[in-house]
């Protein structure tokens, strides 16, 4: 009877699939391309159409202004690439010190920050108390981290402190409660601190993907976004493994999230702050962003093979 309502669950699944792609599909034409991305190759007529149709819908008058703007972006951010049209791809983010340095440093942050999420989510089951309970408070946890972070993002904390505040207030809560006794009276201060630890990591967590799409420039931001989230699912399935650690020393696997997270909250101080400031257009500016003292002989010499000309 068993196999025979998996056999039948399954059909229905499989039925509804080809439903299901056929209306993600036809959402594909309400979407419109984005003007940034448009204006970073050179397409000024198609993103003023865009801009046009969203100051439409939204019921507002685009002053002449911005169209101004437009053709000064133009002279900016076009690019001449060349014939085999390979000027930016995934390698380019590793080709120059600056954008490779900020690259790997933000792999490392996404992916610890991701470790210690889905550590301390998996964990939550082998702590002392009521599953249920403790369950229900990770999640009761969740929502308001999750809408904190929305707030905190755009306070003076801004990206960069944001992170490197809840990795540090993750790491230091999810290795107290390690070491605190989980029965008697001290349960729920061990299941608070734990708790102050899955709020932090789930902030950081949160706030790290954002700050990953604003540290890659327009041109290869979708590549650098899903280059940064293949890093932490990659490190999130490392979580389940290292939990048996637990077998060996019992709070081993926390202090394991935790000095991750501790080394992550350092390395992000060394990134730029992107609250309220122009985002990077495309290679050249992103290897400019975040430079104290760059070297302008040698960043020209290094990125015109790039852009063909320099702005």
């Amino acid at each position: 009877m068993g196999w025979f309502l998996d056999v039948k669950l399954k059909f229905n699944c499989e039925k509804q699939y080809p439903k299901r792609d056929v209306l993600v599909a036809s959402t594909l034409v309400l979407l419109t391309e984005s003007p940034r991305w448009l204006l970073s190759v050179g397409k000024v007529k198609n993103a003023k159409k865009v801009l046009q149709k969203m100051a439409k819908v939204n019921k507002v008058v685009l002053p002449e202004s911005v169209f101004e703007e437009l053709n000064k972006e133009k002279l900016c951010l076009k690019t001449v690439p060349p014939k085999n049209d390979s000027t930016d791809s995934f390698f380019s983010l590793f080709r120059y010190q600056n954008m490779r340095r900020k690259t790997l440093i933000i792999y490392y942050c996404a992916s610890s920050m991701s470790l210690l999420y889905y550590g301390l989510t998996f964990n939550v089951g082998n702590i002392a108390g009521n599953n249920y309970t403790n369950a229900l408070i990770a999640g009761a946890v969740e929502i308001v981290a999750y809408s904190s972070s929305m707030y905190l993002v755009e306070t003076r904390c801004g990206r960069k402190l944001t992170i490197c505040i809840s990795s540090l207030t993750a790491a230091i809560a999810t290795v107290s409660s390690a070491f605190i006794s989980q029965c008697g009276g001290t349960l729920w201060v061990m299941v608070a601190v734990y708790m102050v630890g899955k709020f932090a990591a789930t902030v950081g967590y949160a706030v790290s993907q954002l700050y990953a799409g604003e540290l890659f420039p327009t041109t290869l931001r979708s590549v650098g976004v899903m280059s940064t989230s293949s890093c932490s699912i990659l490190a999130s399935s490392l979580a389940p493994l290292l939990l048996p650690l637990r077998m060996t020393w019992n709070p081993l696997p926390q202090l394991v999230f935790g000095g991750l997270s501790i080394m992550s909250a350092f390395m992000v101080l060394t990134l730029p702050e992107t609250r309220r400031r122009k985002l990077p257009a495309n290679i050249k500016e992103a290897e400019m962003f975040g430079k104290k003292h760059p070297s302008c002989k040698k960043t020209t010499k290094e990125l015109h093979d790039v852009n063909g000309t320099m702005v």
